[in-house]
């Protein structure tokens, strides 16, 4: 896996790029994300994500939304709603 980040202000932009590979298949995922933090208590975020396994010919997108709650005693609570994709037990990616 190969990650990397850009802070600007009030956004981060990320880039993440992987692969796996076993003797079933081979998956290469490209992903973009970016947050933005509207304020101390609040940070959105959004990311889309590609996935390619080669061995089937499958390509799937996905996505993901995020909401963070920067809170001061306990840390942050995070809510996340992300549609991926990964390898499922008939060596084909499923939701």
């Amino acid at each position: 896996m190969v990650s990397q980040s850009v802070f600007l202000n009030t956004f981060t932009l990320q880039l993440n790029a992987s692969g796996a590979a076993n003797q079933d298949y081979q998956l290469y995922t490209l992903e973009g994300r970016v947050q933005h933090t509207l304020s101390k208590a609040l940070t959105l975020g959004a990311g889309i994500k590609y996935n390619k396994q080669n061995n089937y010919n499958i390509e799937q997108m996905g996505y993901s939304a995020e909401a963070i709650l920067h809170l001061n005693k306990p840390g942050q609570l995070q809510f996340s709603a992300p549609r991926d994709s990964f390898p499922g037990m008939d060596k084909q990616l499923v939701r």
